[in-house]
């Protein structure tokens, strides 16, 4: 009777273990993060530094600012969006990148795998 009831058990589990490998794997596809949700963390960690920048001079293909008392520049290289001097990556494997100002603020275009993207950044003073 009892090793009746273990192999019961035991088929049940087995029974149900697709469906439990199926909702894990699910759930591991949902913990990576996407491309989208590192591209909010950049944009946000680029606005804290222009928030805390002065004295910009914006065109189509770059930013240039002081920020710390130092000269410093976003843009386009290689198909990253990048702050120089140094190379601080924030945004990678774009196709186009563009700044714009529209009604006093900073904007940033930006397209990757066909798609355009446009991003406030900061209000101009």
């Amino acid at each position: 009777m009892i090793l009746e009831q273990a192999l019961i058990v035991i088929l049940t589990a087995l029974a149900c273990l697709p469906a439990v490998m199926a909702s894990l794997n699910a759930l591991r596809l949902l913990l990576i993060p996407s491309p989208l949700v590192q591209d909010e963390i950049a944009l946000c960690q680029l606005r804290r530094i222009l928030s805390l920048s002065h004295d910009m001079e914006v065109d189509a293909h770059q930013v240039s600012f002081i920020y710390h008392e130092e000269e410093a520049r976003i843009s386009l290289v290689n198909g990253s969006l990048i702050l120089q001097p140094g190379t601080q990556i924030f945004l990678t494997e774009l196709e186009q990148c563009t700044f714009s100002v529209s009604d006093g603020v900073l904007y940033l275009h930006t397209g990757r795998e066909g798609e355009s993207h446009e991003n406030a950044l900061v209000p101009l003073s």
